[in-house]
């Protein structure tokens, strides 16, 4: 769609959008165009404003195959730089969940983005592909170049308007508990049993 606007203010070379959802109708967009510049693609939530600039295009995949070779999946922010190794080579990562049994515990099959964090450092981001029905146990297995060390903690990007919940989460093993991942948000966990104790 288009539109057309007028207004009297000068504001010299167009720098940035800003767009306000006044409603509660969250709309998604691939592109915006404004005299020709490009702004890229967002999401705008219920009653939230977001701001983007000329050149801007967050972008998420689940998966990305070169010559045959599965290469996984991925969130490239804006500016940004990501390393995908190939699928089955690298560091092996084994995670299972059980999703909550809450109504709206349940969540898609994926883009929900993993990145595992250690003493020595982290993964990319990694879409673990699984199912995430209500009162069933789902997993996946990711593969990374990273040297991270010991396994310490579990990042989880939610990077859709697909709430989910799960009771338990383990990585090669190591329990890290449960939680909810809202819309477009991040939780981190530690293994259970370690940090500060209330």
């Amino acid at each position: 769609g288009e539109c057309t606007m007028e207004d009297v203010p000068d504001i010299g070379n167009i720098k940035e959008v800003k767009i306000y959802n006044s409603g509660d109708n969250y709309w998604c967009f691939l592109s915006l165009t404004i005299n020709e510049l490009n702004f890229g693609g967002k999401c705008v939530d219920d009653y939230q404003t977001e701001t983007l600039s000329p050149g801007d295009n967050y972008w998420c995949f689940v998966s990305l195959s070169v010559n045959g070779l599965d290469f996984g999946g991925v969130c490239v922010d804006d500016y940004e730089t990501k390393s995908l190794s190939v699928a089955g080579e690298g560091v092996e990562y084994n995670i299972l969940h059980e999703t909550g049994t809450g109504t709206y515990d349940d969540g898609n099959t994926g883009g929900y983005m993993f990145t595992i964090l250690g003493t020595k450092g982290e993964t990319s981001p990694h879409d673990c592909t699984s199912k995430k029905v209500l009162e069933s146990t789902g997993g996946c297995t990711i593969w990374d170049d990273a040297d991270i060390g010991e396994i310490k903690e579990v990042k989880i990007y939610n990077s859709g308007d697909n709430y989910w919940c799960f009771v338990s989460l383990s990585v090669n093993g190591l329990d890290f508990g449960g939680v909810c991942v809202d819309d477009y948000e991040t939780k981190s966990l530690s293994v259970a049993g370690e940090g500060v104790e209330y």
